[in-house]
């Protein structure tokens, strides 16, 4: 399987963090498109560690309209930092506030 689109699925925090373990065990997976599903910053923050520390194969993921504010962004700005292969990153919809990424 090469995209998995749960778009309008309401899997919340708890459905991202199962998805951020499956993440880092995936080597197929290229597009996940998780608009609108609640996942809130904790999602967030555990797919961004997911895609920062061992996914190789995610080129597009969409995370648009899950209540993310600049807390997770801050993740997603460190997971960015390091992952080689995430082309597209949506995170339109969602209140991300002024956020200010330091540098390593």
């Amino acid at each position: 399987m090469s995209q998995l689109d749960l778009t309008y699925n309401n899997i919340g925090p708890d459905g991202a963090l199962s998805l951020a373990f499956c993440l880092t065990r995936n080597n197929t997976l290229r597009r996940l498109m998780l608009r609108q599903n609640l996942i809130r910053d904790a999602g967030c923050e555990a797919l961004a560690n997911a895609l920062a520390s061992s996914n190789s194969s995610l080129t597009e993921l969409s995370l648009a309209a899950n209540g993310i504010t600049g807390v997770a962004a801050q993740a997603l700005g460190t997971m960015l930092a390091s992952n080689n292969t995430l082309c597209r990153l949506d995170v339109s919809s969602n209140v991300l506030g002024e956020v200010i990424l330091h540098e390593k």
